[in-house]
């Protein structure tokens, strides 16, 4: 058992409620332990001009440094009481702390003690007025420049002031310059002007100028071919001003001194020596400045040669991008004064249907008085109805030619290379034919695009024919029959048997070629299936047959053979199953040659070649070989290879 005395509880709590309170009354307020230190706040107050901008430094009891504005205030805390010694430091040689520095502060516990430094500064720098007076005849408009101490110069007026600041107070140099020639300080120039701290000096630069001017002849002597009516010159780069050809023209009241003068819109002209030329315009007096120029210039004859179907009215001619102008369909129109050398032409304003056979626009050499020519052939073209194509040697050479039942025959190519064996496709839009003018035979084709190659192979090509569903182009090369697409691309070889194999014509339905071929010794009428390549004969008879045609429906064949004497023209039935023919029926029965057929689309009509009188002639037939007329014909050449448009 302890001997320990137990307390009753609520004297435990007692007691620790006392032991909280005294705790608690520990603190700095307690009576019983006061404040022992004190705060300094220094404060400035700046006033004046050129204000020390980038303040000052505080110091207590020579104590590090506090940054100190010129117009603000810091505190320096936990100062022991007593006396301490505050001072401002920095400030600027411009300004004066009043009231003494340093200074004594004294500090008591737990207090705030306040001093403040009042800064006065005083300028250091003045300013500077400068102004120009300005008199006289031909016063210098562009102005002046003013440097101060030989610095960058600025720009003052004629008559105008400019200021010139912070500048330290002092003797300063002032000069006045950019004055022309003809304009004269009246005064010291340069000159010294005292400037006072916060003041503003002021001088004036006297300007006296004086009328300095001469007088400017500008002469041209022109020579040569295509003179133009004048020129234009310019002085100094200014506003152009006309001069004639051979002119002169003065000008006066101009500045003293080295003037440019140029001439311009030359044209075909040229100077001899300089341009521009450069002149010393006396005072007082006149100076010329000759221009020596030779022109030379010649002639263009342009013509519009126009052929063919749907002809344009007329077009443009343009001139190296110059303005326009009209030429008829056939007309020649010329062109004087051009300067020497080459030319753009240009044909502009063709019709759609029409187009430039060969370059467009051209170049053009143009000599020194003489007169160049140049020619553009434009070939028109529509899609053809009722109208048949042939060819014709009337002019000389073959060419292709067209008529229809109620107009008389034209020209459809213009060449002097040879154009045969023409063939309309079945829409009438396109013409093929085969021409020499590339120097071997090719496969050519007309339409709205103009006269184009629809071959170039290395070998030659022709005998054109368009299926009748426009799925391809049958015709020769090298001995055999070859297909094409309508357009020329995709070639293929159709035949493979031996002889020479010619004369195609494509069936209306796309499915059949007929052609000739000597395989057999004697010139027969064969046929190919395109989609398979079988070749069969059709014709077996000792004579001659050939150039093979089919009736407007596939159901037939024409062709020509001289078989009873004399060529005529026959027709047989068609077997496409076999393939063969029979019912083999002589057409035209007639002593002369007749030859060539073709049917129209409709089968209302044949079309074939005869000499029956004394050339060879277009003539039509009914399909049963009656009403036998002339179509189209020449007593100067022989008309062969009838194709029927639709």
């Amino acid at each position: 058992m302890s001997n320990r005395t137990q307390l009753p509880g609520w004297l435990v709590k007692a007691g620790l409620v006392l032991v909280a309170f005294v705790a608690t009354s520990c603190g700095d307020d307690n009576p019983q332990n006061p404040p022992t230190t004190g705060t300094i706040q220094v404060a400035a107050s700046t006033t004046g001009d050129e204000l020390d901008a980038d303040g000052y430094t505080v110091t207590v009891d020579g104590g590090a440094g506090q940054a100190l504005a010129i117009n603000g205030s810091v505190t320096f805390t936990n100062q022991s009481t007593g006396n301490h010694e505050v001072e401002l430091s920095g400030v600027a040689a411009n300004c004066t702390i009043t009231g003494d520095n340093p200074r004594t502060v004294a500090v008591t516990a737990g207090n705030t003690t306040s001093t403040t430094f009042d800064v006065t500064c005083s300028a250091t720098t003045g300013n500077l007025e400068v102004t120009t007076v300005s008199t006289g005849d031909d016063i210098d408009s562009d102005g002046y420049t003013v440097s101060v101490d030989g610095g960058a110069a600025q720009s003052i007026g004629v008559n105008s002031t400019l200021t010139v600041s912070d500048l330290d107070a002092g003797d300063h140099t002032v000069e006045l310059g950019d004055v022309a020639a003809n304009c004269t300080v009246t005064a010291d120039n340069p000159r010294t002007v005292a400037v006072s701290a916060g003041g503003t000096a002021t001088t004036q630069f006297d300007v006296a100028c004086t009328s300095q001017v001469g007088d400017l002849d500008v002469v041209v002597n022109t020579i040569g071919n295509g003179l133009p009516a004048g020129f234009n010159f310019t002085v100094d780069g200014g506003a152009p001003q006309a001069i004639g050809a051979n002119d002169t023209v003065g000008l006066t009241g101009l500045t003293v001194g080295d003037h440019d003068v140029l001439l311009t819109d030359l044209a075909n002209c040229s100077v001899t020596g300089d341009n521009p030329v450069t002149v010393a315009v006396p005072d007082g007096g006149t100076v010329q400045a000759t221009f020596d120029v030779t022109c030379a210039a010649g002639s263009l004859d342009v013509t519009s040669n126009t052929w063919g179907l749907g002809l344009d009215s007329g077009y443009d001619v343009v001139i190296d991008a110059g303005t326009p102008q009209a030429i008829g369909a056939n007309e020649t129109v010329g062109f004087s004064d051009l300067s020497v050398g080459d030319h753009s032409v240009e044909l502009t304003g063709v019709a759609s249907n029409c187009s430039v056979d060969g370059t467009n626009p051209q170049t053009v050499a143009v000599a020194d008085g003489e007169t160049a020519a140049t020619t553009f052939d434009v070939f028109c073209f529509e899609t053809l109805s009722n109208r048949v194509v042939f060819e014709s040697d009337r002019d000389g050479n073959p060419e292709i030619y067209i008529r229809d039942t109620g107009s008389g025959e034209k020209n459809l190519t213009v060449n002097a290379a040879d154009d045969r064996n023409p063939d309309v496709a079945p829409d009438g839009t396109v013409v093929a034919f085969e021409s020499n003018r590339g120097g071997i035979t090719q496969l050519w084709r007309m339409s709205a695009s103009g006269i184009e190659r629809l071959t170039s192979s290395a070998a030659q090509e022709f005998d054109p024919s368009y299926a009748g569903d426009l799925s391809g182009l049958a015709y020769v090369r090298g001995g055999q029959i070859w297909k094409a697409g309508p357009n020329g691309g995709s070639a293929g070889q159709l035949t493979a048997g031996g002889g020479v194999n010619d004369h195609p014509a494509y069936s209306p339905d796309g499915q059949w070629v007929l052609f000739r071929s000597d395989r057999d010794g004697n010139p027969e009428i064969y046929v190919v299936n395109v989609a398979t390549g079988v070749e069969t004969n059709l014709t077996n008879d000792p004579a001659a047959d050939g150039k093979p045609a089919w009736w407007s429906d596939g159901s037939k064949i024409l062709w020509t053979s001289d078989r009873e004497g004399n060529f005529e023209v026959y027709v047989a039935d068609f077997d496409a199953v076999t393939p063969s023919i029979g019912a083999e029926t002589n057409l035209t029965n007639n002593l002369a040659v007749d030859g060539w057929p073709n049917m129209r689309g409709d089968g209302s009509s044949i079309v074939f070649s005869t000499d029956r009188d004394g050339t060879l002639e277009i003539y039509a037939m009914d399909p049963d070989g009656l009403n036998q007329t002339r179509f189209a014909g020449s007593p100067t050449g022989n008309d062969v290879n009838p194709s029927w448009s639709p």
